[in-house]
């Protein structure tokens, strides 16, 4: 069995170059379409404004081989004071 190197670090709006596979990798999950480079960055753009953040698992080659969404629940927070 072959060994793969990876290393996971935060997502960067680079990491949405088609050549990288992150569409690719999301659309193992779920259905992805014809999704343009435009509306994936608007994507972006909303998550990072609600405070998620996106971690991405980066072979040695540069390929995007896997991928999470930390969403923060602010209410949650609130509840706790």
């Amino acid at each position: 069995m072959e060994k793969t190197n990876y290393k996971v670090r935060e997502f960067r709006k680079e990491d949405l170059d088609p050549n990288l596979g992150f569409l690719e990798t999301l659309s193992n999950l779920a259905e992805v379409g014809n999704l343009s480079l435009e509306k994936a960055e608007e994507v972006l753009e909303i998550i990072n404004t609600q405070g998620s953040r996106i971690f991405v698992a980066v072979s040695d080659e540069g390929q995007i081989i896997g991928a999470v969404t930390l969403m923060l629940n602010k209410n949650f927070f609130e509840q706790v004071k």
